[in-house]
């Protein structure tokens, strides 16, 4: 199928799964060229620190409901554990921005590097 793309060129969002990696590879076997990127990384590197500090509450919630089984874990285990989170993630914000904004500023630069507006 020729959908006549030779030498266009095209900015895939979320191009590394699912149906954006079918438009990049449709794309490219039309010879066009592709600039991609894939968030699911950057979301598991900016969730990584809070997803952490939940399960390690679990765990630790987990060693106390066996050395304190009268103790109701869940009523107390679930507000402890959205306050531990809250906590790890202001004390990370910090760390962030600086990470997001260089991110962002590579996926533009790739982005302008293929539409042959930059250098």
């Amino acid at each position: 199928m020729d959908l006549h793309l030779a030498g266009l060129r095209a900015l895939v969002s979320g191009g590394t799964r699912g149906i954006g990696r079918a438009v990049v590879a449709t794309l490219l076997a039309e010879g066009a060229q592709v600039a991609f990127s894939g968030i699911l990384g950057a979301a598991i590197e900016v969730a990584a620190p809070v997803l952490l500090a939940a399960v390690l509450c679990d765990c630790a919630f987990g060693l106390v409901s066996r050395v304190v089984p009268q103790l109701n874990v869940f009523g107390v285990g679930f507000p402890a554990k959205i306050a531990v989170s809250m906590l790890v993630m202001a004390a990370t914000l910090p760390f962030m921005a600086g990470w997001m904004s260089e991110h962002l500023d590579d996926t533009v630069l790739q982005a302008l590097r293929v539409l042959k507006v930059a250098g």
